[in-house]
């Protein structure tokens, strides 16, 4: 289906302000296209429910789709892929937390495996 298909469809997305909403709307947006109907849910596994459902189409983690697409429940349309940048704030107080230390080490690995 070309853009201009996807934007007469109902997009389940996050309200503002959430990133979420945010990547639907600038890749309508880079396409000089916005969705006609929205529907908002706040929460990820409500909106991969109604995207199951057959309420909406959305943005869903690879990792959850693939899930879904696994057990018959949704498909995924290959037109587009979505990256986005995600963030671990911490207190600056817990700085020297070792727990914290730790869990910053591994994911530094992680996403450094990611990106290789």
């Amino acid at each position: 289906a070309p853009w201009e298909a996807l934007a007469q469809r109902p997009w389940i997305i996050a309200p503002e302000p959430s990133s979420h909403g945010r990547l639907v709307t600038d890749l309508f947006r880079d396409r000089g296209l916005q969705p006609e109907r929205i529907v908002e849910a706040d929460n990820e596994s409500v909106i991969n429910n109604l995207v199951e459902s057959g309420v909406g189409i959305s943005l869903i983690r690879e990792e959850i789709a693939a899930q879904s697409v696994e057990a018959g429940r949704s498909v995924v349309w290959p037109g587009s892929e979505v990256t986005t940048q995600l963030w671990l704030v911490h207190s600056a107080e817990r700085d020297a937390d070792p727990l914290l230390a730790a869990l910053l080490d591994v994911l530094r690995d992680v996403w450094a495996e990611r990106r290789a």
